[in-house]
């Protein structure tokens, strides 16, 4: 995996100019969005993103918390970072409460000036990064323990809130209607599109997912061209 750069950090190689493909989360890209079918390398590509967080971060400036229902991302964030590790929708619907509640504090004062903005200094602490594995097991017909951030998204870069969620690409269609989901599609969040079926529609940034290889993605963004890596 390519060194971490101050472009963003590196998800994967570009097939293009075989060079690294980079999420900006602290700059264009606030939040992604991962979709894939079954074994086609979702949660494989959460523990990169976490693992490459960590490397240019310290524990100091980087809170991590954990939504992970089956368990698969046990593990991958040291203690150090790692602000909760949920498991059940008990757990999630009150650390969801608790983050919204800490996040609101960081809002913009309506007296702030544009440099105050740009340099954040209104708030200290750490970026948040909620990262949710399985999101098809977390918002369900009974509820969405994660709908308290939906109104804070749009902040997301300003007050360092950033979601990073995976769900199976099959119904995605259908659950781009979850009031999380249609928040992040209406601030163009950027996708990584693993293997699914291209009949599902767009997923993100007007991109559908397609037929691959597992390990294999397409980088959708609206800031840059897709394009396979």
């Amino acid at each position: 995996m390519p060194e971490p750069s101050t472009e963003g950090i590196a998800v994967g190689l570009s097939e293009t100019d075989l060079g690294p493909a980079r999420l900006q989360l602290f700059g264009a890209d606030p939040h992604l969005l991962v979709f894939g079918d079954s074994e086609t390398g979702k949660t494989n590509t959460l523990r990169v993103i976490t693992a490459q967080l960590i490397r240019v971060r310290e524990p100091e400036d980087l809170g991590i918390v954990v939504i992970d229902y089956r368990r698969t991302l046990l593990g991958a964030v040291p203690d150090e970072y790692q602000m909760a590790y949920c498991s059940t929708r008990t757990a999630t619907e009150t650390m969801s409460t608790e983050l919204a509640r800490l996040i609101t504090d960081r809002l913009p004062p309506s007296n702030l000036t544009a440099e105050q903005l740009r340099g954040r200094s209104w708030w200290q602490g750490p970026e948040m990064v909620v990262v949710v594995d399985d999101y098809d097991m977390v918002a369900t017909s009974a509820g969405n323990p994660l709908l308290s951030l939906v109104e804070l998204l749009p902040y997301g870069r300003d007050v360092g809130l950033h979601l990073i969620l995976a769900r199976r690409a099959g119904g995605a269609s259908r659950a781009l209607f979850d009031p999380l989901l249609q928040r992040l599609g209406d601030l163009a969040t950027a996708g990584l599109l693993h293997s699914g079926s291209r009949g599902e529609g767009p997923l993100a940034c007007g991109v559908p997912a397609t037929r691959l290889p597992a390990g294999r993605a397409i980088w959708a963004r609206h800031t840059a061209r897709s394009g396979p890596f």
